[in-house]
């Protein structure tokens, strides 16, 4: 048995249609919790293929689906961390930088996307920085007069632009 999963709202999902219309599959169908999705596949013969339509999330109240696990390409070995866990995403070029209190992995995904999936939670502190709101330890002022966020459990500290100094700081006030 084959199980795709995919989601409505990706680009992808015409594209995946338009190849799997010659093959022999089960219609899309639409499963809540995991003992959903085994019940199909116990009900399906081998060889078939399950297409299943991955749901919207429901912490959002935005449409498309939000990651728990961000997957990175680390040494030719496929990566998985928390999003919990995740202190901040930083671009640099065409790539992001992914950063927990371990690790720091880059991933291929835009700042713009990762804003947007992530908007409750993270929040950008620069053009080229989101932070986990949840690990914001505070604000420091530097020698330069510019602020940087202090986050817990790694000891950088990332600046923030002009322009975003009073909304972090609102954030930081509020906890």
């Amino acid at each position: 048995m084959k199980v795709l999963v995919i989601d409505a709202q990706s680009p992808e999902h015409t594209r995946l249609h338009r190849l799997l219309e010659g093959s022999t599959r089960l219609p899309a169908a639409e499963a809540d919790s995991t003992a959903d999705v085994l019940a199909l596949m116990a009900r399906q013969q081998p060889g078939a293929l399950l297409l299943l339509q991955a749901g919207m999330a429901q912490d959002t109240g935005q449409q498309g689906s939000v990651r728990r696990r961000i997957c990175a390409r680390v040494r030719g070995n496929l990566q998985s961390l928390p999003v919990d866990e995740i202190r901040y995403f930083q671009a640099e070029h065409k790539y992001v930088w992914v950063r927990t209190a371990n690790a720091r992995v880059l991933i291929q995904d835009s700042l713009r996307s990762l804003a947007q999936e992530f908007s409750g939670s993270f929040v950008r502190i620069h053009r080229n920085a989101l932070v986990a709101t949840r690990h914001i330890a505070g604000l420091s002022r530097q020698t330069d007069g510019s602020c940087a966020v202090r986050l817990a459990g790694i000891g950088e500290l990332l600046p923030v632009s002009r322009r975003r100094v009073a909304a972090i700081r609102a954030l930081v006030r509020a906890g």
